[in-house]
């Protein structure tokens, strides 16, 4: 899945009045250094390029062939294997990739602009790249995920509209061929956005992970000097607020990840309590089993309702052995990648665990 900063910075550098190419893995097949949706742009004339599609040989073969497509202003499909004699290439994973590579005209400035506001947002689109075969040309539309157009082209997509494509739950895309056209629709979901109460040590490297996570980032804090621009420059947004006050502030849905890591026991009850009456899709509170215990106690007596508890996660954070405000904040970015990305019930393995066996099998 690529980046969705890389939307923004495609948008900065068309607006600039340049042509670019955008270079997209869509599918992949075996072992690869990057994944689909994987993205690369550059603008002509610029030396500045954006995102990975994997890096080494192949990354440069890409890059190569992009070139040349500046002057022709095609649009391509190619597959490149990474073959396990490829040694000096540097990459030996044995796997193929399908990748598009096209050229996007500079007028594309505003699709791209709206599609990565609405990521910080928190919506899902569709990207559509509709290659004409004959002429080997590309041109673009964004969309809603149920196909309602914002952006671009409209001739395909009441014809697409009537058909199911299952985007967001395959999470790749779907290429057809209409008449002369073939059609790739691609799956951009909004992000997360975790919202962080209290503004100390283990916020303060919790927020720059998860900034580059691909979430956005809200920080809450009673103290100005912990609630300021100075100390999270690079969040979404900073709110000085009350505690108590600080969730008509907000907005909180099921892609929202709430953690709690505020400065004392009472704060922590507070805003979990409050937590606990949204539909935020994480909730998670650091803190001592003693702590949470009472904390819990607490709430049930309150509520009269023993199951509230059970949307909580605490403590906090994979067990890895965390104990300095960096490595816990380690932990916990871990645990919100992994909610996101596998979900609840899904048990976390090893990667080591993947290849045992691996040397016996090769002999």
């Amino acid at each position: 899945m690529a980046n969705v900063k890389i939307y923004k910075h495609i948008s900065r550098l068309l607006d600039s009045g340049k042509d670019g190419i955008l270079a997209t893995i869509l599918n992949t097949r075996g072992s690869t250094p990057a994944g689909s949706m994987s993205k690369m742009f550059a603008i002509e004339g610029g030396p500045q390029i954006t995102g990975t599609v994997g890096g080494g040989r192949i990354e440069a073969d890409i890059i190569k062939e992009a070139c040349g497509l500046f002057s022709t202003g095609k649009t391509i499909r190619q597959s490149y294997s990474m073959h396990d004699d490829d040694i000096e290439g540097g990459v030996i994973c044995g796997g193929e990739i399908d990748v598009l590579i096209e050229f996007v005209e500079s007028d594309y400035s505003g699709l791209y602009s709206l599609l990565y506001e609405r990521c910080l947002s928190g919506m899902d689109s569709v990207v559509g790249t509709i290659i004409n075969t004959v002429t080997n040309t590309s041109r673009k539309f964004l969309a809603e995920p149920d196909l309602t157009l914002l952006s671009g082209v409209a001739d395909v997509v009441d014809f697409l509209k009537e058909r199911e494509f299952g985007l967001f739950k395959k999470n790749k895309a779907a290429i057809l061929n209409i008449e002369d056209n073939e059609v790739i629709l691609e799956p951009v979901k909004g992000l997360s956005s975790l919202i962080i109460f209290g503004g100390g040590h283990i916020s303060k490297h919790l927020a720059d992970f998860a900034e580059r996570c691909d979430f956005t980032v809200t920080i809450v804090d009673d103290r100005p000097e912990f609630a300021s621009r100075e100390r999270f420059s690079r969040v979404e947004k900073v709110v000085c607020s009350n505690f108590r006050d600080s969730f008509s502030k907000l907005t909180i849905n099921d892609k929202s990840y709430i953690v709690i890591v505020t400065r004392g026991h009472s704060w922590d009850e507070v805003v979990l309590e409050r937590a606990l009456k949204t539909n935020a899709g994480y909730i998670g509170m650091i803190g001592s089993r003693k702590k949470i215990r009472t904390l819990y106690n607490n709430i049930i007596s309150r509520s009269n309702d023993i199951n509230c508890i059970n949307r909580i996660f605490a403590p906090i954070g994979m067990d890895i052995g965390a104990r300095t405000p960096e490595t816990i904040a380690v932990s916990i970015i871990a645990e919100l990648i992994k909610i996101r990305e596998l979900g609840n019930d899904e048990p976390v393995k090893h990667l080591k665990d993947s290849i045992k066996g691996i040397i016996h099998q090769s002999e």
